[in-house]
């Protein structure tokens, strides 16, 4: 997964991993001062990948797939694969992808709503 090694602090201390299909989308989010997001490349969320999730300290996954048909499937397959151990949310976003998004959008829209997840695991 693009950019684990640098996330898993920031996941493990916020208990929230934010997945995207891209390295793009995670560099507009880290622009935008959110540091748990880690690419899958792609919208499948492969086995090892899965384990990586587990064992990251992760409580909620928050997942910031594409609004294409290819993210729409990913993002049903993700929630059957992990609705079992995490609190799952979807986001809604009006561009493609994070990455089509400006940052000011990102920091507006998208970051008080993983901040508020992170807070519900830190009391």
């Amino acid at each position: 997964m693009y950019n684990y090694w640098y996330a898993k602090e920031h996941i493990l201390k916020s208990g929230v991993i934010v997945l995207v299909e891209s390295p793009g989308n995670v560099w507009r989010l880290e622009e935008a001062g959110i540091h748990n997001a880690v690419g899958i490349f792609g919208a499948h969320l492969g086995p090892n990948q899965k384990k990586i999730i587990d064992s990251s300290g992760a409580f909620s996954i928050v997942c910031l797939l594409d609004n294409d048909e290819a993210g729409v499937k990913g993002a049903k397959k993700i929630y059957e694969q992990c609705a079992k151990m995490y609190r799952l949310y979807f986001p809604k976003f009006s561009e493609n992808d994070i990455g089509d998004m400006n940052v000011d959008s990102v920091t507006s829209d998208i970051k008080p709503l993983i901040t508020q997840i992170g807070e519900v695991y830190n009391g």
